[in-house]
Order: C-alpha cells, then sequence, then structure tokens
C-alpha cells in the first residue's frame, strides 16, 4: 500500500510478521474447506473488497450483470444449489450470446462463486480463518504450522493439538507413498473489525443516523426527576476518553496514563468517537448432539436506538468453535485479535509500522477530507456467566464472592444483610484490575485459584485496553436479572408451594385464554396450567404484567377478598414447603414484583423511578426472606440497579433481548454438521452474506435499470423478511421519532359520507370537534347557508380509517369491517387516564386548515363494568396513551346509583395497559405518509 503524504490507514488484518515463530498476530489461514483465493490476499485486497462502490460486476455490459443478479436471486429466493445457479448462469449467457457476443474484456464470470466475487457477496473475503489449539484455543500461523516438529501444540501442560495431515493427490516425497499436508485441527472464523468500521462509515445510511456527538461535550447531567430516553442521558456517556495508556505500575497497581502531555481527549470531542457495546452469548446449534457456539456482536451505540439493533448495522466479530462453551483461557485466547483492533481503534493510531506514527483514517460518506477514528469499549452486555468470564470476576455461585459489585458472600443472599443497600461494600474497578494483574503474572494454577477466592478476579484480556473498567463498563442485564426473578417467583412460590389445587389451575388457564390481546404484544404466555413454566422472557414479561390479575381471580372469597390462610398440600407432593404460604402475603409480593417490572422495563425512566422501582424489588427480597423462601443472586444483583440506570440510562438501550434475537438467527441456519470449527465458519458466512446484500442495495450504481434494481430489491425482501416479537422495541423507537408520531394506514383514499353512517349522531359530535378545536374560524354544518363562514361538509370533510399507527402501535376500531382487533386503548385526559372502546378513527380535513385525526397508576391495572359504556365521545388521536389487554371475569359487583331493592350486577372485567412496545407498519409507505400527513385526526370513543 503507498503511504499518502501526511497521514495513511492501515489495518492489522494482516501482520507484517506472520511468519515468524514468534509473532503474537498470526497469519490467516486459507486452507480448511475453503480455497486459498476465497480470501484477501493481502492488507490492499481487504480494504479494495470493503469499501469499493465500484463493484467489478457493475463496470460490465448491462445483460451480463443482470444475468448475474438473476443466478443470485435462484440461489437465494429459490433455494437452488450453487450448480444449479451456476448452470442456470450459463443458460442466460447462451442466450445473450445467441443476440451479440460476449466481451473478452473482462469475461463473463462462469460459475456462482465468481459471481459472488464480482457483486461483492463472497463472504470468505471479509473473513479469517485462524488456526487454534484444539484444546486451549491459542492462535497460530500457517508458517508457525509448518515449521512445529509435532502437532502438539506449544502451550505448556496443554494436551492439545494444533494440526493434522490430510492426503491429497500429488507428487509424493522420496520413500513416501503418498503426499501429506498439514490442515488446521480446529479454527476460529474472525470478521476483522477495522475493516467493518470502514464499509459502515461508507453507507449514508449509517452516516444520517449517527449522533452529533459535539452537543453531548457541555451537557449538563439529566436531573433525578427527569426522564431519561436512552444511553446518551446517562452519565457514562460522555465519560470515556481517548489518548490514553494502560501501564502496570512498579507495585503491580494498574493505571491509565496519557501517552503524551495533553493527549487526554473525550470521546464526545473526537471527530468520530465511535461507542461500541459487546455482547457475548453461547447457543445450542445441532439437534442430534450437543453442541454449543459461541457469538461475539458489536454495536454502535452512537446509532439511533431505532436502528441500533437492526442486523445490517452489528457487527459479529467471531463465531466462537464449541462443543462446550470455552474456559477463560480459552476465551481470552479467541478474544485476542479483537483485544488488538479495539486498542488500534481506541489510540486512533496504525501500529503496522512501529516506527512511524501513522494516524487511522477512514473514508467516511459525506467527508471530504477522511478524519481520524476513535473507538472504545463502552460497555459489555451479557447474561451474568458470560459477564463473568468475560470480565474475567467470580462465577455468581463463588461462596465467597458470587456479586461482582459489592463484598457481599454467597449465604447473605438469604439474609437481610444482602439487601442493607446503604451499608454495602462496594469494589473497586483498580483494584480489581490490580488483582486479576497478580493473577495474570501468577505462575501455578495453585496461585491463580488463591486470587480468586481471596479477591474473585482472574485475568481477561479486555483488561489491556485503556479505559476498560471490568465493574463499570459491564452493567447487569435487566432482561435475564427480572424475568429471571419472574420464573423463580413463579417456580419456587407458587408451584412449589402449592399455593393453586387442580381447579385452580383450570380456572386460571381459562381466564389466560379469555384475554382480549392486543395484536402487537409478541409471544404469550401458554400451557402454564400443565407446564408450569415458559421458555421466553417475552412471555415472562407478559405473565409478569397480568400475574396480580390472574392470581386475585384465582384465590379471591366471595366478597372478592385474599383469605389470609395457608392453602393444604396435596397428599402426593414429594416436597413439604416449610415457609410461610399465607396467600394474602404472597399476594403482596406479587404485586411488588409486578410494579418493579413495570417500573424497570419502561423505555423512559427517571433516576426517581429508579430507586422506587428498586425499592419494590428490596421488599420483595425482604419479604420473601420473611417468608422463608430461598432466594438466588439475581435478588441481590437488582440492588444494584441505581448505578447501572445511571450510568447507561433506560434498560431498553442495554439489555438483552435484541442480542437473543441475533442468537436466534444464527440457530436457524442450516449446518452441515462438521465439527473443528466448520459450522462456527457457515454461521459467520451467513452474517457476513446478508450485511453484504444490504450493502450492495446501496452499491448498486445511477445508471442500473429497473430490472436490475427489483433483482436486488427482491433479495433483500427474502434476505430480511418482516420483524418478530423480539424486535418490537425497535419498531416504536422507529416510528415513534417525533412526540405522538401517527399515521395513516396504506393507501386509504377515498372520503366517508357521514350522513350515510348508521349512527347519525357522528356528524354532529365531529361538527362540535370542529368548532372546538378551530375556534378563530366560524364552522357551520352543511345546511345553513352562510357565504361568510366555514362548512363542514358531511361528504368531503371525514375519511374514516380502519386502523391508525401511533407511536408505531397499531390501534383498531370496532366499527372495522375487516377485524376489530385492537379496538380498545387507554386515553390521556388531563387530570386522569380511562380504559375505552375505539368506535370510529376519523381523519378530518377542512379547507384552509392542516388535517387532525380524531377516535376516543403503577401496576397500569383498570377494573371496568364488563359491556358497560358512557356515552361517545369524540377526542384527540393524540391522546391515545396505550394499547390494553382485557381480562373479563365471573365477579359481579354492584353498580352503584341503583335503588337499594333493585340494584344491578354487572360482571367486572380487568383493563392492563401496555405502554412499552409496537410494531411499526412498512417503512416505504410510512415515509410518504409522513410527509402526507399534516392533518389532524380524531377518534370517536366510549369510556367504560
Amino acid at each position: 500500500m503507498t503511504p499518502a503524504p501526511e497521514e495513511i490507514e492501515v489495518d492489522p488484518t494482516c501482520s507484517s510478521e506472520a511468519g515468524d515463530l514468534n509473532s503474537d498476530v498470526p497469519a490467516p489461514y486459507t486452507d480448511s474447506g475453503t480455497s486459498p483465493e476465497a480470501l484477501p490476499a493481502s492488507e490492499e485486497d481487504f480494504d479494495t473488497v470493503s469499501l469499493s462502490s465500484d463493484l467489478p460486476a457493475f463496470r460490465e455490459m448491462f445483460q451480463v450483470r443482470l444475468a448475474y443478479l438473476q443466478a443470485m436471486d435462484a440461489h437465494i429466493n429459490d433455494g437452488l444449489t450453487e450448480a444449479a445457479s451456476t448452470r442456470k448462469l450459463l443458460d442466460s449467457l447462451d442466450i445473450i450470446s445467441s443476440f451479440q457476443s460476449l466481451p473478452n474484456h473482462p469475461k463473463p464470470a462462469k460459475s456462482l462463486v465468481t459471481v459472488k466475487r464480482r457483486l461483492g457477496l463472497h463472504p470468505d473475503d471479509f473473513i479469517i480463518q485462524y488456526p487454534i489449539c484444539t484444546s486451549c484455543y491459542k492462535h497460530y500461523s500457517r508458517d508457525k504450522i509448518d515449521l512445529l516438529p509435532l502437532p502438539k501444540c506449544q502451550v505448556k501442560k496443554c494436551k492439545g493439538i494444533v494440526y493434522r495431515e490430510k492426503r491429497y493427490a500429488g507428487h509424493p516425497k522420496k520413500g513416501e507413498e503418498y503426499s501429506f499436508r498439514r490442515v488446521p485441527a480446529k479454527i476460529q472464523p474472525y470478521s476483522p473489525l477495522i475493516p467493518a468500521v470502514r464499509r459502515f462509515l461508507m453507507r449514508p445510511d449509517f452516516i444520517a443516523n449517527l449522533r452529533d456527538t459535539s452537543c453531548d461535550s457541555q451537557r449538563s447531567p439529566i436531573p433525578d426527576d427527569e426522564p431519561m430516553k436512552d444511553i446518551y442521558d446517562g452519565t457514562g456517556w460522555s465519560g470515556f476518553d481517548v489518548g490514553l495508556k494502560r501501564t502496570v505500575r512498579h507495585d503491580g497497581g494498574i493505571s491509565d496514563i496519557e501517552v503524551a502531555p495533553g493527549s487526554r481527549q473525550r470521546l464526545v470531542d473526537c471527530d468520530v468517537g465511535l461507542n461500541m457495546a459487546i455482547n457475548m452469548d453461547w447457543f445450542g446449534i445441532t439437534e442430534n448432539r450437543p453442541h454449543s457456539a459461541g457469538g461475539v456482536y458489536i454495536v454502535f451505540n452512537n446509532l439511533s436506538r431505532s436502528i441500533r439493533f437492526l442486523e445490517c448495522n452489528v457487527h459479529l466479530v467471531t463465531t466462537i468453535p464449541g462443543p462446550k462453551e470455552p474456559s477463560l483461557e480459552q476465551l481470552n485466547h479467541t478474544m485476542e485479535p479483537l483485544k488488538d483492533e479495539i486498542k488500534l481503534l481506541y489510540a486512533g493510531k496504525c501500529d503496522t509500522y512501529p516506527h512511524v506514527n501513522l494516524c487511522l483514517v477512514m473514508d467516511m460518506y459525506g467527508h471530504r477530507i477522511p478524519p481520524q477514528v476513535h473507538c472504545t469499549c463502552g460497555m459489555k452486555c451479557s447474561d451474568i456467566p458470560a459477564s463473568r468470564k468475560g470480565t474475567g470476576a467470580a462465577g455468581h455461585s463463588h461462596k465467597t464472592h458470587p456479586c461482582n459489585v459489592c463484598h457481599v458472600s454467597l449465604d447473605e443472599i438469604n439474609l437481610p444483610s444482602g439487601y442493607d443497600i446503604d451499608n454495602f461494600m462496594l469494589r473497586n474497578d483498580f483494584v480489581q484490575l490490580r488483582h486479576a494483574e497478580r493473577s495474570r503474572t501468577a505462575k501455578t494454577k495453585k496461585e491463580r485459584t488463591a486470587i480468586l477466592d481471596e479477591h474473585g478476579s482472574r485475568y481477561s484480556c479486555l483488561n489491556d485496553i485503556p479505559g476498560w473498567r471490568p465493574i463499570q463498563n459491564a452493567p447487569l442485564d435487566p432482561m435475564h436479572n427480572i424475568y429471571g426473578i419472574v420464573a423463580h417467583f413463579h417456580a419456587s412460590v407458587i408451584v412449589a408451594g402449592y399455593l393453586l389445587n387442580a381447579a385452580q389451575w383450570r380456572s386460571y388457564e381459562k381466564y389466560i385464554n379469555n384475554i382480549i390481546w392486543p395484536s402487537t404484544i409478541g409471544r404469550l404466555p401458554t400451557n402454564l396450567s400443565e407446564q408450569h413454566s415458559l421458555q421466553k422472557c417475552d412471555e415472562w414479561r407478559r405473565w409478569c404484567n397480568i400475574q396480580p390479575t390472574i392470581l386475585w381471580l384465582c384465590w379471591r372469597d366471595d366478597s372478592g377478598n385474599i383469605p389470609d390462610i395457608s392453602p393444604p398440600i396435596p397428599r402426593q407432593s414429594t416436597s413439604q414447603p416449610t415457609w410461610d404460604r399465607s396467600l394474602c402475603k404472597v399476594y403482596k409480593l406479587a404485586l411488588y414484583l409486578s410494579v418493579a417490572e413495570r417500573i424497570l422495563a419502561a423505555r423512559e425512566i427517571s433516576m426517581n423511578e429508579v430507586r422506587r422501582g428498586q425499592r419494590y424489588m428490596r421488599l420483595l427480597s425482604e419479604g420473601l426472606i420473611e417468608l422463608g423462601v430461598s432466594l438466588t443472586i439475581n435478588y441481590h444483583l437488582a440492588m444494584h440497579y441505581e448505578r447501572h440506570f445511571r450510568r447507561y440510562g433506560p434498560a431498553y438501550g442495554w439489555w438483552l433481548f435484541p442480542y437473543e434475537r441475533f442468537n436466534n438467527i444464527l440457530e436457524d441456519v442450516n449446518l452441515n454438521g462438521h465439527a473443528s470449527g466448520e459450522m462456527e465458519l457457515t454461521l459467520l458466512r451467513h452474517w457476513v452474506m446478508k450485511q453484504r446484500l444490504h450493502e450492495l442495495a446501496r452499491l448498486v450504481p445511477e445508471d442500473a435499470s429497473p430490472m436490475e434494481r427489483n433483482i436486488v430489491k427482491r433479495i433483500l425482501t427474502r434476505e430480511c423478511p418482516s420483524r418478530g416479537t423480539l424486535e418490537t422495541q425497535l419498531a416504536s423507537f422507529a416510528a415513534g421519532t417525533a412526540d405522538g408520531a401517527i399515521r395513516p394506514p396504506k393507501g386509504q383514499k377515498q372520503l366517508t359520507n357521514l350522513h350515510k353512517l348508521k349512527d347519525k349522531s357522528i356528524y354532529g359530535m365531529l361538527l362540535v370537534y370542529c368548532q372546538k378545536l378551530w375556534p378563530d374560524i366560524h364552522i357551520i354544518d352543511d345546511l345553513t347557508p352562510d357565504p361568510n363562514a366555514t362548512m363542514f361538509v358531511g361528504a368531503r370533510s371525514a375519511r374514516m380509517l380502519p386502523f391508525i399507527y401511533k407511536d408505531g402501535i397499531r390501534y383498531g376500531c370496532s366499527t372495522a369491517v375487516r377485524t376489530q382487533a385492537d379496538c380498545f386503548a387507554c386515553i390521556d385526559f388531563p387530570e386522569f387516564r380511562a380504559p375505552c372502546e375505539l368506535l370510529y378513527h376519523f381523519e378530518l380535513t377542512l379547507r384552509g386548515r392542516p388535517s387532525v385525526l380524531a377516535p376516543t397508576t403503577d401496576l397500569g391495572i383498570h377494573a371496568v363494568y364488563h359491556d358497560l359504556f358512557e356515552e361517545a365521545e369524540v377526542v384527540a388521536t393524540t391522546n391515545i396513551a396505550a394499547p390494553v389487554a382485557v381480562i373479563p371475569t365471573d365477579f359481579a359487583v354492584a353498580v352503584p346509583g341503583n335503588a337499594a331493592d333493585n340494584q344491578e350486577h354487572r360482571y367486572l372485567s380487568i383493563v392492563h395497559s401496555f405502554d412499552r412496545t409496537g410494531i411499526e407498519p412498512d417503512e416505504e409507505w410510512m415515509d410518504e405518509a409522513e410527509q402526507d400527513f399534516n392533518e389532524q385526526c380524531a377518534d370517536i370513543i366510549r369510556l367504560f
């Protein structure tokens, strides 16, 4: 690569010391099920493939590249094999050659593999296959493998092997019958981070959604009573510095000091300062035998929360080979290349040429001069086992150090002292780093174990990154923690405590099945009466919301109260609970749990609300201890929520729902069952291919034909299916970027004649509503002649809508023809919030005015009379607050206002509001609608 006159871009993918036995950065291996040509031959090739917007295929004649795209479409959409797709390609080329001669330069591709390369879609062009030891996972270079005397790993006391000999066709050496070559015994597929960042920065959609951090430099901290909306509102966002290096002092302590005097700079003040989050998790990828693979994902927190967790914006760095979850030693070896790249990005420097101080600059869309890029690891988001292993902390079942934040012991989890927040002895990051460094330099396993047992620290390769804090930068995941507590409460208290008998379990299932759910709710709790358990956190989330109502319906007496009794234990029970099983006390704790979940799992939250939610968690924990129930570590860890939320903002920005979806995507990939890293390579290829398809749509030249654009769009549609339940949070963020964003259904153009509606009072209600909405206009009905007034014409002033989207959430109405789903909602009035039935949605237009849309506590629970409504009224659509679930009950109460001797009794319905999730409608028409839909809307409603 030729250096620029002043600055140079260098990426550490291929080391200049690749062939040295003492090199710490091994060269990529290119012979494990993939031909050497499938990997970049040099650093220059890597950059060209990654960044070029002038793909080789688009320099060829139109007919040939159309044949390329048709072959790719058949391969991806129709499921044709590579051989069948190649035959289709050759057939298309034959048809072209029958009308005109094919060009000689460049010659058309004759195989699907070549087509992929010319379209920039060959995933192996973006993946390095590192040979690793089968036991300790230490990396080796190809040259080092050739020089090894034996297959045995060079690490002391390691019993693994590095290579195997493979027979191949060729001229054998003298005295040998066959020819052999050395192939890696195991590989780790790795997609380098720096080239990925370069590709992202060249994408217009990526740059358009990057946060302008210049406004964060002088931001004051959010007051405790104001809601935090994303990670940017946390104190940690502007607290990351660059320009530092990590050093070990003579006393063994760890310090971050300036690289040069005055080099310290805040990340938000850099030209391009990317704040990254790392997630690490393991999941099963085979059905016939146990085989766990690991995924390491990089998310860029600078992106808008609505697109931050989309696959096209998330970099899958590596898939850690199985079949078992790696030990800490293995994990350190697999994370070594990523650590080195993060250190380069953190410094914004390039160390490929050690004697020259060169900046790491990258081409960036919209920038004529390539800026210098800095990145830092802002947080590591993982579940508790992966988080402890990745940061080197003791496991959550360690007797002395189960908590990585404070010095509580495992025995204290079931004592009040484990929840005495004011008296916790908190750990210090740099003290833990010092003990981790001692563990790294310890010579024996016994010494390392002693340090772990005494101080709860082990060495992690992430400790080498400047600015990394193993406690501060590894927040507790609210998803696994909160819903782990919900699952424990259900299993260990409700089920194991025999608090429901057979008849109550049947009623329990009946009440759940009768719930009228919003269509956007996602996964629902099912079969709880039979299985007594749920598989997904999404299901536990729904159960936690309805838990108070369902338990009240099952436990109430004839007067509607929960009796203070302990139900009898079945004779056939295998275990006898010894704790206090009072239904009244347990129900009170169930209320604490539901309130805490509702507060802490909100998309926006203030620090005052965090403290309130944490206080309910503490009341729950102390209440269970008082009953005598054995608790898990999750209850104690929830006592540290205040520090995590203060630093990182609301849970929606860092919990693991999106990352679990990534694992589900990889679990669905078809695999051939080959071990030694081959299946993990297939997973990484799948991810890279999908990202390159997304980038292909933005690399199509301006002179591309409509046919080419249609095929690219069809391929993307196949590879990017409609969102599932775990993506609902992204949808609501995308649709709700503006407060109260309201959008109509697609293609609803026809006006409604209000005079022909079955309910003749609708016209009058809308007329009065318009008169109140626009008091500066003299509005009259369409039967009053007045040339100086504005007439509200019944046939031309309103458009009836079957449903609308508000903040990405669908709201239907009970008069819609196709479906009456989502016809219940909560409405915000000036002094209160009330549940209602949505009767109509109208879009109102009046000459000379922009048009408007019109329809209709902590727990978010409302008790209403079943099928008893107030008179219909008109409200602004902006007042719609949340979708609701309606739970019909068989509990009847007297309707007030009647004489005592003629008192009417009606059944109750319990209404639960859901104001935290939503499904975004189709993006294409939504963008168009947002431009045209400046009109006002109103809803006609009936209050319960």
